[in-house]
């Protein structure tokens, strides 16, 4: 019995010894000290993923894609840099793991190369999301482990060129300009606009057409002195002053467009004239369009197209085509 209680006891110490000993060896497990990398040092971020990679190159502070330099989503490319920047290994995942159950076998995984003007920053390959949505899987160069990385990323990486790009197609301040003049359905019509004038009277102070922050709003009417729709111009300018298109699919030349005749065109005077062209739908129910503010053509989608157009046929009074078929 004495032997038995023996035998029992070194296999209880040979398991807690076991136990300790790898434990020991997992919490002292050495992760690698990632050199730190200031965002703004970064000038250059290649994401390869699918051919070809994409190219992101930061030139006077301003970021462009590809060699033609297109714009950048200011958002994303801000959440590029600092998830680069800011990369922290938290945990060893798998020394030697399948790399295709963590999405960081070749055809998964997403390379990301930092650089600045001297040569390579940063190196790693984005993996999939960890379960707990908090990290996300990556091995570093020269390093065949598999680590959590804090943050959940993936998303932000797996992307394209388009997806990258500025969507602002049309911007300024609405609250600058002074006249328009929109042509639609053959029909051109000019538009001013007039501050409130000072008078011996004041006039109630429900008329005043202030807006909140303090800034007198103007009074537009037709140049030949017609009254005008206001709701109409205010929707037309609040939507063309920050437009954002759908995307840009017509390749990198307006001149793609310069055969079709537009099914409305507006031309914006302020502190400067600016242009919006809108054509006929395409065969993808896309609105094709250009502005004076992006040097590419870009198309918006249905509903935007149609909206502005219902603002534009409003405006000017003009019978929608639906409208009239119903009373005929």
């Amino acid at each position: 019995m004495k032997k038995e209680y023996l035998i029992l006891a070194l296999i209880i110490a040979g398991l807690c010894a076991y136990l300790v000993t790898h434990n020991e060896n997992r919490n002292n497990y050495s992760l690698p000290e990632l050199k730190p990398v200031a965002g703004s040092d970064i000038t250059g971020i290649t994401i390869e993923q699918k051919p070809p990679p994409i190219q992101i190159t930061k030139t006077n502070e301003a970021w462009g894609i590809t060699e033609k330099s297109y714009p950048v989503d200011s958002d994303k490319i801000k959440a590029l840099v600092k998830i680069i920047s800011t990369l922290k290994i938290t945990a060893l995942a798998s020394e030697n793991g399948d790399l295709q159950r963590y999405q960081l076998d070749p055809e998964n995984r997403i390379k990301v190369t930092a650089t600045d003007k001297k040569g390579s920053l940063r190196t790693f390959e984005v993996g999939k999301t960890a379960p707990s949505y908090h990290h996300t899987f990556v091995k570093l160069e020269g390093d065949d482990h598999i680590y959590h990385a804090s943050g959940n990323f993936r998303r932000d990486f797996d992307t394209d060129v388009d997806a990258l790009r500025d969507k602002k197609v049309l911007f300024f301040d609405k609250n600058s300009i002074k006249e328009m003049e929109i042509t639609t359905s053959g029909i051109t019509r000019a538009l001013v606009a007039t501050s409130p004038q000072n008078t011996t009277k004041a006039p109630p102070p429900e008329k005043d057409k202030v807006s909140p922050a303090g800034v007198t709003q103007k009074t537009w009417h037709f140049k030949d002195n017609t009254p005008c729709e206001e709701a109409s111009i205010n929707k037309i300018l609040s939507t063309l002053s920050s437009l954002e298109c759908n995307a840009y699919s017509m390749g990198d030349d307006k001149k793609v467009l310069s055969n079709e005749t537009p099914v409305c065109h507006i031309t914006f005077t302020g502190e400067k004239e600016m242009t919006f062209s809108l054509f006929d739908k395409n065969s993808n129910d896309k609105y094709p369009a250009i502005s004076s503010t992006s040097r590419f053509p870009f198309v918006l989608d249905d509903y935007s197209g149609k909206d502005i157009l219902s603002s534009v046929e409003t405006l000017l009074g003009i019978e929608k085509k639906e409208n009239a078929s119903q009373e005929q």
